[in-house]
């Protein structure tokens, strides 16, 4: 069986197509080394496939074909495997080669003639039953529907020849006759051989958009291939919507087209400014410089490839993504590390070792096994798992009727930004001093039953609340007094958004445990010194605290590139000075407008109030149809979370559609007060 391209080079293009190749002939004979010459093979057959190739499929034999005008490039025979028992499995090797390490591109071509021609060899036939048959229509309806990419090149285009040749190549492969000799209804008979016919007589659709170009893009020089698409983006809602239940903003958002702060729809084409980040967890913006480069492009596929468990098997991506998490985002002496798949769950497992320490302790001294609570504050938000739902208090959806502990909590002495100094300073010493007094009352009953006291920094999702630094400082004498350790929730607002790698380190405080998620990729817990007053504590004893993944190694790849990208580009730096930036606009809005209220932030971790919840709610939408995504938070906050390449044109750009629908919001007020008045 032979895979060739059709001619749609010019004659010097295919010449350097074969160069690139290492020749016109890769043929595969017994006793070679399958891996090595059909990965090769798959590289080049890649290539022209993403570069815009139609590729076709024949049974003759490579000589005669190498002599013709009619094939550019004949990519591998595998005739001498065909009737051989190891067939099926060079064949696997095969498709490997081009749908695993070529970015898991799917050539319907390929595929179907590859088993095919494979079926009706060994003559292993079997029915075709009603699901697959469905399936080849879904796909033949789809496939009709960009039918029209062909037809507007005019007939006698090189795409038409190609097609048509294609065709022909597909029956002599015999996968349209095994699909009709296992259909009994005549008409139906006729419909699948016409359906065929298209399937194969065109590249896959919405597999490269280079196919609806002339002149396709060198895939070797750019690095970039083309994503496995079988639903159209206008059917993603739809489709996700018959399984899962939708929620956010129901936008389908286009990979490819996206840049920088700018994510674009795939159903409308529109740019929106993304001030929301995925929920913070986006580092730097799309589609950066940084991912076309084929070495990281390669390090990434790798990991995609294999999902290791990496509390067991280590890997050299592994062991690199550790030292540059350690070297870039490193919080000396906190130099324990554990990782995890997601936020809530590094929370969940710094509880534990937590617990662990604490429990260890009073059976030293002879207390039992006690020491497994946790204290806390309001309008906390730790996340949704198991222990964590005992902590989290912003929305009750969240946590109504799920079981709870009923640990202690205490109020926030946050930062009220309302108030102008000092009566600012002064409000939250007062309420530092009450909740100082609940929390010594509450350890000096329950000092051996509490293990931990948990805060987040700033406090996202309940606010953006902000605490003066002194009250950390307050909060890690207590601690230390009591035998009670401290953890910073930092997943959200670690990893550089505040102009530091941690938020911890504007304050001089450090915690024993610090959790942290999102930007980072990767969920996971910093551990200090403290722990080791216990010998076996969960980062020495094995086993105590893991998961089988520990953590994605395709997350902890990508990872690294950021961490890369934000130690090259100094882009915590920038989180400070376009951070402070925003924040000195929002200052400057809210002296002009009176719905911007108590603008607060550190860095690029910014939030404003509005009067009420309704008027949050209705700004919140209104900046959504001028193209701005952002946040909701609080009673009625609006929180923003660009990414730490914002550049200082973006902040004044985001100022100015704020400045906007301050306007439109104005305007219908006085238009709807008008109105009441004609109708009085």
């Amino acid at each position: 069986m032979l895979f060739y391209s059709h001619t749609l080079l010019q004659s010097g293009r295919r010449r350097d197509a074969a160069r690139r190749g290492g020749g016109i002939i890769t043929r595969l004979r017994a006793g070679q080394d399958a891996r090595e010459h059909l990965a090769r093979a798959g590289r080049v057959l890649h290539g022209l496939i993403v570069g815009g190739e139609h590729i076709g499929i024949a049974r003759e034999r490579h000589s005669r074909l190498a002599d013709t005008d009619d094939s550019s490039l004949v990519i591998v025979d595998l005739e001498d495997f065909a009737d051989t028992d190891g067939f099926g499995g060079v064949a696997a090797e095969f498709l490997r080669a081009v749908f695993v390490e070529n970015h898991g591109v799917w050539h319907p071509q390929i595929v179907g003639s590859a088993l095919g021609d494979f079926l009706r060899r060994t003559g292993e036939r079997r029915r075709v039953d009603a699901d697959e048959l469905n399936e080849l229509e879904r796909t033949i309806a789809h496939a009709r529907s960009h039918h029209a990419l062909v037809e507007r090149r005019g007939p006698g285009h090189a795409l038409d020849r190609a097609n048509a040749v294609q065709v022909g190549v597909a029956q002599r492969l015999g996968i349209v006759d095994l699909l009709d000799h296992r259909i009994d209804d005549p008409d139906r008979r006729a419909l699948t051989r016409a359906s065929c016919r298209l399937v194969f007589g065109m590249k896959a659709p919405g597999l490269n958009r280079a196919f609806e170009t002339s002149a396709a893009p060198d895939v070797a020089a750019t690095g970039q291939c083309a994503p496995l698409t079988w639903i159209t983006p206008e059917r993603v809602v739809p489709e996700v919507e018959r399984h899962i239940l939708l929620d956010g903003f129901r936008i389908v958002v286009d990979l490819e087209k996206s840049h920088g702060c700018r994510l674009v729809d795939a159903v409308t084409g529109r740019e929106l400014l993304d001030l929301y980040g995925f929920y913070g967890a986006l580092p730097v913006g799309f589609n950066h410089s940084w991912f076309a480069r084929p070495e990281v492009q390669a390090d990434l596929l790798q990991a995609a490839g294999t999902k290791v468990a990496n509390s067991d098997v280590l890997s050299v991506p592994y062991a690199t993504f550790v030292g540059t998490f350690g070297r870039v985002m490193g919080l000396a002496p906190l130099e324990r590390y554990f990782f995890i798949e997601g936020g809530a769950l590094a929370v969940e497992n710094a509880l534990k070792a937590a617990m662990d320490w604490k429990v260890r302790k009073n059976l030293a001294g002879g207390h039992g096994p006690r020491g497994t609570e946790i204290l806390h504050f309001e309008h906390a938000f730790h996340g949704r798992s198991g222990y964590t739902l005992s902590l989290t208090n912003t929305d009750p959806r969240k946590t109504d009727y799920f079981a709870k502990f009923n640990w202690p909590r205490v109020p926030a002495p946050s930062i009220n930004f309302a108030l102008p100094e000092p009566e600012r300073t002064n409000d939250a010493l007062a309420r530092e001093r009450r909740v100082e007094a609940q929390i010594v009352e509450i350890v000096e009953a329950r000092a051996i039953d509490i293990a931990a006291l948990i805060i987040e920094p700033i406090q996202g999702e309940g606010g953006d609340n902000h605490f003066r630094g002194e009250w950390l400082t307050t909060l890690r004498r207590l601690c230390d007094k009591f035998d009670v350790l401290l953890i910073f929730d930092e997943v959200q607002c670690g990893v550089g958004v505040t102009g530091r790698n941690w938020c911890c380190e504007h304050f001089g405080v450090l915690p024993d445990l610090l959790t942290f998620g999102k930007k980072a990729q990767v969920g996971g817990v910093m551990a200090g010194p403290r722990l080791d007053e216990v010998t076996d504590n969960c980062f020495r004893l094995p086993g105590r605290i893991n998961s089988t993944w520990g953590g994605n190694l395709a997350d902890m790849v990508r990872a690294t590139h950021y961490l890369r990208i934000i130690e090259q580009e100094r882009l915590v730096e920038n989180a400070r000075v376009i951070g402070a930036a925003f924040l000195e606009g929002l200052r400057a809005l809210s002296a002009a407008e009176r719905l911007i209220q108590s603008p607060r932030g550190r860095g690029l971790m910014l939030a404003f109030d509005l009067p009420s919840r309704e008027e949050r709610d209705e700004f919140h939408a209104g900046l959504f149809e001028l193209g701005v995504l952002a946040l909701r938070c609080g009673e009625r906050s609006i929180r923003f979370r660009p990414v730490l390449d914002i550049p200082m044109r973006v902040c004044q750009q985001a100022l100015a559609l704020l400045r906007e629908q301050c306007k439109r919001t104005g305007s219908a007020v006085r238009s709807g007060r008008t109105a009441r008045e004609r109708d009085c």
